[in-house]
């Protein structure tokens, strides 16, 4: 069998953030709604019922299994419920920090943090649902400069003429 040998440079855990379950608030209202016409109507079959339940269910079980883990040197985004992704971000790699809130999130007290980064396969990384954006902005900020001292990295763009 073969030993794992922890690496000479570890990234330790610092924290989690998980998207907030009030993003799914609509279609467990409309759940409610549909229950409460059912009820009032004694014709009506009761499978209507099924239809946004179980939408609500399945995001509802979709966010539950995602992510942001924020760890020493790197961001990593883990989502999905049976075929599970990882992506990870180096925060010296991260060139732009971006707060969105939009209304239907600003109703509950969310936001949306969206790094734009430099690398190729992972272009944009959305922090989606979470709470204290501004907080958790600011923080990656700080990390972001940090690491840039560390590793003395110089961002340098090249964007084509036209």
């Amino acid at each position: 069998m073969a030993k794992i040998v922890e690496p000479f440079d570890s990234d330790e855990l610092q924290f989690i953030i998980k998207p907030s379950q009030l993003v799914n608030i609509w279609w467990l209202l409309l759940t409610f709604l549909v229950f409460g016409w059912v009820l009032n109507t004694e014709v009506a079959p009761y499978w209507p019922i099924l239809i946004p339940g179980f939408i609500w269910f399945c995001n509802w079980l979709i966010i539950k299994c995602w992510s942001f883990r924020f760890h020493e040197k790197t961001i990593s985004e883990r989502k999905g419920v049976f075929s599970v992704l990882t992506t990870e971000v180096h925060y010296f790699r991260i060139k732009s920090v971006r707060l969105e809130q939009p209304l239907h999130l600003r109703i509950f007290g969310l936001s949306n943090v969206v790094l734009i980064t430099s690398d190729p396969l992972i272009p944009v990384l959305r922090l989606y649902g979470i709470e204290h954006g501004e907080q958790v902005k600011n923080e990656i900020k700080e990390q972001i400069s940090l690491w840039r001292r560390e590793r003395t990295v110089k961002e340098q763009d090249i964007h084509p003429l036209m």
